[in-house]
């Protein structure tokens, strides 16, 4: 059984490993699982719409029996990995050395930098103490997205994350 939300275990993974050299900012976005923050003008990660069910449970929703006479569940889930660019004025001199960054292009390698970290973990997490969390992680696709706000359009990619954990039931 987990011991925190998925999209946490992925954020903290996600922020934990991330790599700005991936990109074209000069520093690291925002990492949060609320949505675009409109208020702000950092470019943003956000997890969110975590979604579950049990991996072949069948009727009973029963993965399989354990050990001890239990039931045990596989969960599978998704959750969406957002890559939020902001705005052409948000990254006006966001680059390394000052310069401006298109936010697409922000976007789009903030998307691949996120999308490399969780592939890099798809044999599964452990917290910190060693324990699984997580039995696979992969990254599934990507997709372009233009958020029309009336006082701003935001441009982001946002990846599908895939995971699987087990969980003990008595």
């Amino acid at each position: 059984m987990l011991d925190r939300e998925p999209n946490l275990i992925v954020r903290d993974l996600v922020r934990a490993d991330w790599d700005v050299s991936n990109t074209p900012l000069a520093s690291s976005p925002r990492f949060h699982t609320g949505w675009y923050d409109y208020a702000s003008s950092d470019p943003q990660v956000t997890f969110t719409n975590v979604e579950e069910s049990t991996l072949d449970g069948g009727r009973t929703g029963v993965t399989a029996i354990s050990g001890d006479g239990g039931t045990a569940l596989i969960r599978a889930g998704t959750l969406l990995v957002n890559a939020w660019g902001g705005t052409r004025d948000d990254l006006r001199g966001a680059g390394s050395g000052g310069v401006d960054v298109n936010p697409k292009a922000a976007a789009y390698q903030m998307a691949r930098e996120a999308a490399r970290i969780i592939d890099a973990n798809s044999g599964g997490t452990t917290d910190a103490n060693g324990n699984p969390q997580l039995a696979s992680l992969a990254a599934d696709g990507a997709v372009s997205r233009v958020d029309p706000n009336p006082d701003k359009t935001v441009f982001r990619y946002e990846v599908t994350g895939r995971y699987t954990y087990a969980e003990q039931r008595t």
